[in-house]
């Protein structure tokens, strides 16, 4: 069997398993939801775990804390078995009041700048500009581990890999179509590469979110529209999108076609809950907190006056001792 663990933010689960799964983790680690997360091959049977075994009866189920999968190989990837783990994983963040926020962040001058919005958002196109153009490193895209230390709200990692589409890219980054090998079917046309493929630095320590932006961009128009983040349409998103994986919403049991094959319960409970609520009464009391409507450069623009205003804060209170 193989046996180890992964370990991340102080949060631990155990894998044992019948296939090789610690070695196609290592190999393949930063295109895993796992934050990055170290792998330690310990046996440790105190640890909340996942048990696969190559078995024809296909069950899942949950016990005593763990997970079971008996389910044939050749129907599953390392990669499902490796990702109901992380619905564990998601349990364990909560009891510390950190949970996974699907969004993309960059910092600059120690300052986190979370950007949150519904699917095809320009989340990602607003980041890679940044990143490229104005010397942010990159923190997280499409997944941020966010929460409170010391009563400061933090990204403490996120994941580096890029889906992007030729669509996308030609409209809003089209210095990068090259990457691509045809322009044919834009909306289907995606390469999967690192931040630092492109070019950006990407960054893996705890950050402070001193800005959040839920955005939209728009192209078509001439003016940005900004307004307070802390609003009923954006407090329901937020609460949807930090609650998604450890209730069981964002992903499940599935197999290598993506067909569920057993249920796991939500993992919340109401110290989970009340801790994730500090998060979002977190980010509703920051100074920038926004929601913002328009088109890609005064969107770009807007984050950077947003970021200069807080570090000329901080230069002030530095000075003053």
């Amino acid at each position: 069997m193989d046996v180890f663990s992964l370990e991340k933010e102080n949060c631990k689960v155990r894998f044992v398993s019948s296939v090789p799964l610690s070695d196609y983790y290592e190999n393949n680690k930063d295109l895993l939801e796992f934050f990055n997360a170290e792998l330690i091959r310990e046996n440790n049977d105190a640890l909340p775990t996942l048990y696969y075994v190559d078995d024809p009866s296909e069950s899942v189920y949950y016990q005593d804390g763990d997970i079971f999968v008996n389910y044939p190989c050749n129907k599953m990837t390392p990669s499902n078995i490796l990702y109901i783990g992380y619905q564990l994983l998601e349990r364990e963040f909560g009891k510390r009041g950190l949970c996974t926020c699907h969004s993309s962040c960059v910092a600059k001058d120690g300052v986190a700048t979370l950007f949150i919005g519904e699917a095809g958002a320009g989340k990602t196109s607003v980041a890679i500009n940044l990143c490229i153009n104005d010397g942010y490193s990159f923190v997280s895209n499409d997944c941020s581990l966010i929460g409170l230390e010391d009563d400061k709200l933090k990204v403490f990692g996120g994941t580096k890999f890029i889906r992007l589409r030729y669509d996308s890219v030609e409209q809003n980054m089209p210095y990068l179509t090259r990457l691509f090998q045809s322009d044919s079917e834009g909306w289907t046309n995606k390469i999967l590469l690192m931040a630092r493929d492109i070019g950006m630095e990407e960054q893996y320590d705890p950050v402070e979110i001193k800005n959040v932006v839920f955005l939209h961009v728009d192209n078509r128009k001439d003016s940005l529209s900004i307004s307070p983040g802390d609003n009923w349409r954006n407090n329901f998103l937020l609460y949807q999108n930090l609650s998604s994986h450890i209730r069981g919403h964002a992903a499940t049991a599935v197999n290598h076609l993506g067909h569920p094959i057993g249920f796991i319960p939500s993992f919340d409970d109401q110290d989970t809950y009340e801790k994730r609520m500090r998060v979002i009464q977190t980010i509703n009391g920051l100074d920038n907190y926004y929601s913002i409507s328009g088109n890609l450069d005064d969107t770009i623009n807007f984050v950077n006056s947003i970021n200069d205003k807080d570090k000329q804060k901080v230069l002030r209170r530095d000075s003053n001792g």
